[in-house]
């Protein structure tokens, strides 16, 4: 097995390594960044190209410019979803003001996400380390 000197004299080999959860983490975040930088989204000729590809992001970024027009979730408008991902997709559409646009909605909602991914990403490894050890 390959083995790593480092300064200390600690001898770190490879499956500690590849064992270390932190490294994971660190992946799962470096990969899912490279994606959104790497697949921007652009609407051309009203296809969207990019993040948002078959998806519903458009139809949700045209609820949350509702709110130009003084029309808020759950109050002008009904959605059969539970109101969290409403109220965050307005909130990101305000919170952007008057330079708001499609693809700095979109990719700041894929940054939330990607929040929600990470820590659902350590909630599950530690669920499977309670069940497993």
């Amino acid at each position: 097995m390959m083995q790593i000197e480092s300064k200390n004299s600690n001898v770190m080999t490879i499956a500690g390594l590849l064992g270390d959860f932190r490294l994971l983490v660190i992946l799962f975040i470096s990969f899912r960044l490279m994606l959104m930088m790497v697949h921007q989204p652009i609407v051309t000729d009203g296809v969207e190209r990019g993040l948002g590809a078959g998806g519903d992001q458009q139809y949700y970024y045209a609820l949350s410019a509702l709110t130009d027009d003084g029309f808020y979730p759950f109050r002008d408008w009904w959605s059969e979803f539970p109101p969290v991902w409403a109220f965050l997709s307005t909130t990101v559409y305000q919170l952007q003001g008057e330079n708001v646009n499609y693809s700095a909605w979109l990719m700041a909602i894929g940054l939330i996400m990607l929040a929600f991914d990470t820590g659902n990403l350590i909630l599950m490894r530690a669920i499977g380390t309670r069940l497993y050890g």
